[in-house]
């Protein structure tokens, strides 16, 4: 299990979404003890990895296979309107009132899954906002991580923005070290961090 979890930190998109699988229903207490261990990576977002798939082997697992199911079957209509579109509001507020906090982990590592695949029926800006949303209302420290990394790559100035928003408004007292190894981890791929996500590692949350 530990080279499907390594798969599931390198893939993305559809790639992405089989290893989650494979995870979800690893043999137990192998999984969990493989998953455990990597939760003192020196990586900030292989650690809310990690702990976004242990809580779905735990007692939350219901809710991540219903979370899935809920957001990919939104994802997968095969057209949408203006007038049928949800607003981002609604679906952080159907998200907050289905799932509570259970789920912030994990909606956290797919919102970064899906920066790099932008096929017009998969997520969509508005689902992205939503979860984005969603995650700001629920202020878990362990998923400034994934916003963290959203932030950085996603190419939309309004995503970016509504995720630098979102950090802001969450109090986590590791928020400059997780900033500063997003940095060193762009910095070694020749990149700049944005400027507004840079700024919050002197900072910090407000």
């Amino acid at each position: 299990m530990s080279a499907i979890f390594d798969k599931t930190l390198e893939s993305s998109g559809t790639n992405y979404l089989q290893y989650e699988h494979q995870l979800l229903e690893g043999g137990e207490p192998e999984t969990s003890q493989m998953l455990s261990q990597r939760l003192g990576d020196p990586d900030p977002m292989v650690r809310l990895t990690a702990q976004a798939f242990l809580d779905g082997k735990g007692q939350w697992a219901r809710y991540h296979k219903e979370a899935s199911a809920w957001l990919g079957g939104i994802a997968d209509r095969p057209k949408w309107t203006l007038a049928s579109d949800p607003t981002p509001q609604t679906l952080a507020r159907s998200l907050s009132l289905d799932f509570k906090d259970h789920v912030a982990n994990f909606l956290a590592v797919k919102l970064v899954k899906d920066v790099k695949e932008e096929r017009r029926e998969v997520s969509p800006k508005w689902l992205k906002q939503g979860v984005i949303l969603y995650l700001q209302q629920q202020k878990k420290p362990s998923t400034t991580a994934g916003l963290i990394r959203f932030a950085e790559e996603t190419n939309d100035p309004q995503l970016r923005d509504s995720a630098i928003d979102a950090i802001r408004s969450i109090p986590d007292p590791e928020l400059s070290g997780k900033i500063e190894a997003e940095r060193k981890r762009a910095q070694a791929q020749g990149k700049e961090l944005p400027p507004a996500l840079d700024a919050l590692r002197n900072t910090g949350p407000k």
